[in-house]
Parts: structure tokens; C-alpha cells; sequence
């Protein structure tokens, strides 16, 4: 039961809380005062209000910043080697665009699909890749890109799958990685 704690409220109350703000975890409250402006002094108006508390939604912004921030990949790309790297960056682009074409939305960066940077070892990348708990590595080298296929990696079992591919078409290495991820996903139950 909500008891807001002014005594001018006449009927419906409401609060909006959050759990990211610990114990006083009301960002916005509010209700119905429909004898507030009489009492004061004018007309019989029906009224409905709310106040927001701006530092405890300053606060929200932070903690959900961080929060998203902090989410872990879902797929993370490696590219080895100069060739490798610009595929992996190119390959996460178009996983990305895949999201926003399904989702309609690009308002936040899909963190779950990222892709390292650095030039460094395959066994380096990895390390990265089970620090930031990344759920499955899309690995892309020279060698990969000669066979036109991708290495996919469960993180978590260290299964991997050889994914033939065609990376000239877009569709094609979207429907690839999904149905290995799958593929994968199907083989651990």
C-alpha cells in the first residue's frame, strides 16, 4: 500500500521508483488533490500533479549509463592480422545494421556486438574477450578470409565451428553467424 506523505491527496497516488538508487529509490511521485486549490483559498478545481526528483534522476541517468556501459557482449569479432582487423570491424557493422533493421532502433549502441581494436595475438583477443564474459567470438585472419569462411566460438565450453561464408554478401554472414550461434547453442543442451 502507497501513502504518499502529504494529506491533500483525495484519491488516486503514484510513485515511480527505481531499483538502481538504493533505499530511497523514488525518482517521481504524485496523485490526485482535488480540494487543494479550494482549500487555498480558490475554486472547486479538480487537479492531478507530480513532482521529480531532479538529483535522484540525475542520479538514474548515471547508474543506467553505467549500467549499459558495463552490458557484455554477446558476439565479439577478432580480426588477426591488418586484413583481419579491417574485416572484423567491417563485420561488425553489419551485425549491427542487422539489429537496427530489426528493431527499428538505433537510440542505444547494440553493446552486445563489439569487436576489439588492438593488434594482438589470437590468444590475447581471447583473454579480452573472456574478461569482458563475451558470450561467443566471431574470428576473422588471413586464412579465413582466403577460404571465405569465420571461426565461432562458444566462450563459455570452447566449442568452435569453421563457418563457410560468402563475405561479399551481407545477408549471407548474418544468416551464417545466427545459424552457427544457434548451431552452437543447440549442441551445449
Amino acid at each position: 500500500r502507497l501513502v504518499r506523505g502529504l494529506d491533500y491527496y483525495t484519491g488516486l497516488v503514484f510513485e515511480v521508483t527505481s531499483k538502481g538508487l538504493g533505499a530511497q529509490d523514488a525518482v517521481l511521485g504524485g496523485g490526485r488533490y482535488d480540494n487543494l486549490v479550494k482549500e487555498l483559498g480558490g475554486s472547486d478545481v479538480p487537479a492531478i500533479g507530480f513532482a521529480l526528483g531532479m538529483d535522484r534522476a540525475a542520479k538514474l541517468v548515471k547508474f543506467e549509463k553505467e549500467k549499459s556501459s558495463s552490458a557484455r557482449p554477446f558476439i565479439y569479432f577478432i580480426g588477426i592480422g591488418a586484413r583481419g582487423e579491417t574485416e572484423a570491424i567491417r563485420l561488425t557493422g553489419i551485425m549491427r545494421r542487422y539489429y537496427f533493421e530489426q528493431t527499428h532502433s538505433m537510440s542505444t549502441r547494440p553493446e552486445w556486438i563489439e569487436s576489439s581494436l588492438n593488434t594482438k595475438s589470437l590468444k590475447a583477443h581471447l583473454r579480452d574477450a573472456d574478461r569482458l564474459e563475451s558470450s561467443y567470438v566471431v574470428i576473422v585472419g588471413e586464412d579465413e578470409i582466403a577460404k571465405e569462411s569465420l571461426i565461432i566460438r562458444e566462450m563459455a565450453g570452447g566449442n568452435q565451428i569453421d563457418v563457410p561464408t560468402n563475405l561479399s554478401d551481407s545477408s549471407k554472414i548474418v544468416f551464417d553467424i545466427t545459424s552457427a550461434i544457434r548451431r552452437l547453442i543447440e549442441d551445449r543442451r
